[in-house]
């Protein structure tokens, strides 16, 4: 290899995929009340009731230890899990940056964007560190009362 030069391919993506998928695993069990009660949501077609529930804070901190965290306690030579980790906070900063470029030249401008549950903690956080941004929580938005 060139010196300077960096390989980024994973190489082997059957081994990434395994590696992941077993830190998945692993942990998946503490998430399966969770998923379980999604699931019926889902399967009622309770739609609204999933998307509040999916967005609580304590149901996307549980999401994030069952995915990211459970990625970076992977313990292989080839650094999977701290890669595909990276990989995710990659794409919330560049989701960030494409919507604040979408409003940099409008001071005051009222944005609204639609993430998905598992993106909002990144994005929220990234987004809320711009100056002239406030985030305002989806539930003043939807309520809670099912309306």
């Amino acid at each position: 290899m060139i010196e300077g030069i960096v390989a980024i391919d994973l190489g082997d993506p059957a081994a990434y995929g395994k590696a992941i998928q077993a830190a998945w695993d692993k942990a998946a069990p503490r998430a399966r009340a969770m998923r379980e009660h999604e699931g019926q949501l889902a399967g009622e077609g309770k739609l609204l009731e999933l998307y509040r529930a999916i967005n609580l804070p304590a149901s996307q901190q549980l999401a994030i230890s069952v995915d990211f965290r459970a990625a970076l306690s992977e313990g292989s030579q080839e650094h999977y899990g701290y890669r595909y980790v990276s990989g995710w906070e990659i794409r919330n900063l560049r989701m960030v940056s494409n919507v604040h470029a979408s409003f940099a030249d409008q001071p005051g401008a009222r944005v609204l964007a639609v993430v998905g549950a598992m993106h909002k903690p990144w994005f929220d956080n990234w987004l809320g560190q711009l100056q002239g941004v406030d985030i305002v929580d989806a539930a003043q938005v939807l309520g809670d009362d099912g309306q």
